[in-house]
C-alpha cells in the first residue's frame, strides 16, 4: 500500500489549483488613494461646534474627549464607557457595554430627542465582540458616525511580528484593513463620505479614518 505523506498531498493540490484568476478576482482588493490626516486634528475639525455622542470616552474622560469639549457645542457632548461609574457622579458621560444589544438601544432611545449632530467611534470597533450591533444601532440617530481603527497592515506591527512578537492591545479582539473596515460598515447600511489615514504612509499608516452615513 502507497503511503501518501502530507507534503504529497500538498503538492497535489498545489498543482490542480494552479493560476486560478476567479481566486485572484475574489482576494484581491484595491486601495483607493488617500490622504494621511492627524487623527486628533481631524476629529476636533469635524466636532467643531456640533452636538457629539462620544463612544469610548475612558473614565475619567481621556485627553480626547476633553478636547471635544472644548470644540463642540457647549454642553452639546455626550460621553458612554463600559468603565463609567453608575450614578449621577458621571455627569455627561454615561456607563454603557456596547457590546450588549439592549444597553445599546436603550441608549440610543434616551438620545433621540437631543440631536446628536455627529457620532465619534474613535478606536473601538476593534474592542468589540459584535460591532455590527452597535453599528445598526447606531443608524437610529441619523447621524454622521466618525470611525478610527488601527491599521492590520501598519509598519509598526510588522516590525515587531518579524521578531516573533505581536505588540496589540490585550483588549483587542480584530483587526481592520481599508476593506475589511469598509466591508462592514456597508453591510449595515453606511456610505462612505471620507476615508484616509493617519499617522504614516499611505497602506502601512497606524491607522485609518472613514466618516460615513
Amino acid at each position: 500500500m502507497t503511503v501518501t505523506t502530507l507534503d504529497d498531498l500538498q503538492a497535489e493540490c498545489d498543482a490542480m489549483r494552479g493560476y486560478d484568476p476567479g481566486w485572484y478576482a475574489k482576494m484581491m482588493h484595491r486601495i483607493p488613494p488617500a490622504r494621511v490626516e492627524d487623527r486628533v486634528r481631524y476629529i476636533l475639525a469635524q466636532c467643531q461646534g456640533k452636538r457629539v455622542l462620544h463612544l469610548g470616552c475612558n473614565w475619567p474622560p481621556g485627553y480626547l474627549h476633553q478636547a471635544i469639549e472644548k470644540v463642540a457645542a457647549p454642553g452639546g457632548v455626550y460621553g458612554v464607557d463600559v468603565c463609567v461609574p453608575l450614578g449621577p457622579s458621571a455627569g455627561r458621560c454615561g456607563h454603557v457595554d456596547l457590546d450588549r444589544a439592549q444597553e445599546t438601544a436603550d441608549l440610543m432611545m434616551s438620545l433621540q430627542a437631543e440631536q446628536i449632530e455627529i457620532i465619534v467611534c474613535a478606536e473601538l470597533l476593534e474592542h468589540l465582540g459584535n460591532p455590527g450591533t452597535l453599528l445598526a444601532q447606531l443608524k437610529r440617530l441619523a447621524s454622521p458616525v466618525l470611525i478610527t481603527v488601527p491599521n492590520a497592515f501598519n509598519t509598526t506591527g510588522y516590525y515587531h511580528v518579524t521578531g516573533g512578537i505581536e505588540a496589540v492591545n490585550p483588549e483587542h479582539v480584530a483587526y481592520y484593513s481599508y476593506h475589511t473596515l469598509t466591508v462592514l460598515v456597508k453591510r449595515y447600511g453606511y456610505t462612505i463620505d471620507d476615508f484616509c489615514w493617519y499617522n504614516g504612509t499611505p497602506g502601512t499608516a497606524e491607522g485609518l479614518i472613514v466618516l460615513v452615513t
